[in-house]
């Protein structure tokens, strides 16, 4: 029987990345909370929020490795089972996009007064949104990502090209009316 090694080990290290990254999150927003107490209620909600979701998906993924590295090491069904991955990839991260770029496109819209390029991101990271869930259902109705062929090409194709989409909109949006409202010779 071949060693499972070379497909674990790269869970294995996400898993890591994914709980230090959480832990520099944290640290972010702790320095968010004492430094601008005063803002808006609002805004410290998003971030709660953003958080909250955050720490959800990191659970979620984490449930899975332990079954994967704890009770089922070695073994090729643990490796192989969905689990809980359906939920805490594709459905998790694009809710929490969502959250953040339609945020980001509001920002923009109060920095350049365009409705059209908050629409834009909006409309766009709504279909992110739909395709990361389509994606997370068919995960889902797998049960075994060994079963995943091309039938999840298409659902994952769209999440992930309208997340960078949505996101190369906003990068481009955000540098245009900055660089607009800081040199008054561009249109």
């Amino acid at each position: 029987m071949p060693s499972v090694v070379p497909l674990a080990l790269p869970m294995f290290i996400g898993t890591l990345l994914n709980w230090g990254l959480f832990g520099t999150l944290l640290v972010q927003v702790y320095i968010y909370f004492s430094v601008f107490r005063k803002d808006r209620t609002w805004w410290k909600f998003i971030v709660i929020l953003v958080v909250s979701l955050e720490a959800i998906e990191m659970l979620s993924a984490t449930h899975d490795m332990i079954l994967i590295f704890g009770t089922g090491w070695g073994n090729y069904d643990a490796l192989d089972s969905v689990g809980w991955a359906w939920f805490s990839v594709p459905v998790m991260s694009s809710i929490i996009a969502f959250v953040c770029q339609v945020f980001y496109g509001w920002r923009i819209y109060i920095i350049g007064k365009s409705p059209l390029i908050f629409g834009l991101v909006t409309l766009v990271s709504l279909v992110q949104l739909g395709a990361g869930i389509w994606t997370g259902v068919i995960i889902c109705n797998a049960g075994r990502f060994s079963l995943l062929q091309s039938d999840n090409l298409r659902a994952t194709a769209t999440w992930l090209a309208a997340t960078s989409l949505a996101d190369l909109i906003i990068v481009c949006g955000t540098v245009f009316f900055l660089r607009r409202s800081t040199d008054p010779e561009l249109p």
